[in-house]
């Protein structure tokens, strides 16, 4: 949350994270997106976006 506070734009690949259980995981994404409306996303989708960056 630290890089939300100075206004810095997150990307959490969700299926590159894990959690101390599936709910705590769960929640902190719930709460990434609250924040950040599309910032979890799947790690496939982050590596189309990188590939078009480029």
């Amino acid at each position: 949350m630290d890089a939300h506070q100075h206004d810095l734009r997150l990307v959490l690949a969700r299926d590159a994270c894990a959690g101390s259980s599936v709910e705590a995981a769960d929640a902190a994404f719930a709460a990434v997106e609250y924040l950040q409306h599309g910032a979890v996303v799947e790690t496939a989708a982050l590596l189309g976006v990188a590939r078009v960056e480029r």
